[in-house]
C-alpha cells in the first residue's frame, strides 16, 4: 500500500480486499491505495506520494532508497562539505547527514567522510 494525497475533487477506485469499488475524495484527501494503482495516479499527476520527512518530501523524485541526500536536500538540511567530501560521499554511498564535520564550524572533510566509510565496512 502507498499512501497519496489526490490532487483534483473525483471518483477513485476504492479497494477494499477482493472488493472493488468508488470513492469520492477532494483536492489534498489523503489515503492509500495498492502501489501499483497509487503509482499509476502519480505518473498521470492526479495524486502525489505522501512522505515521513521533508527532505523525502522536496526531493522524493531524486532519491533512491541507498542513494545519498542530493545536493538541494543537503542544503536544506543545513548540511555544509567541501566538494570532494561531496564527491567522495556520493561513490561510496554515504549520506553526509550523517557524517559529523570536523572542519570549521563543523564543514564535512574528506577524511571525515573517509572515517565513515571506514566505519560502514
Amino acid at each position: 500500500m502507498m499512501r497519496v494525497k489526490v490532487l483534483y475533487d473525483g471518483s477513485y477506485s476504492k479497494f477494499a480486499g477482493q472488493k472493488s469499488g468508488v470513492q469520492h475524495l477532494q483536492a489534498g484527501d489523503e489515503v492509500e491505495f495498492p502501489k501499483w494503482y497509487a503509482e499509476s495516479l502519480i505518473a498521470d499527476n492526479i495524486a502525489e506520494k505522501v512522505y515521513d520527512n521533508v527532505a523525502e518530501t522536496v526531493f522524493a523524485e531524486d532519491l533512491e532508497a541507498d542513494e545519498p541526500l542530493p545536493a538541494q536536500v543537503e542544503r536544506h538540511l543545513g548540511i555544509d562539505a567541501t566538494e570532494a567530501a561531496k564527491e567522495m560521499a556520493a561513490e561510496f554511498g554515504i549520506e553526509l547527514a550523517t557524517v559529523p564535520g570536523t572542519g570549521s564550524g563543523g564543514r564535512i572533510l574528506v577524511s571525515d567522510v573517509r572515517r565513515a566509510i571506514d566505519d560502514d565496512n
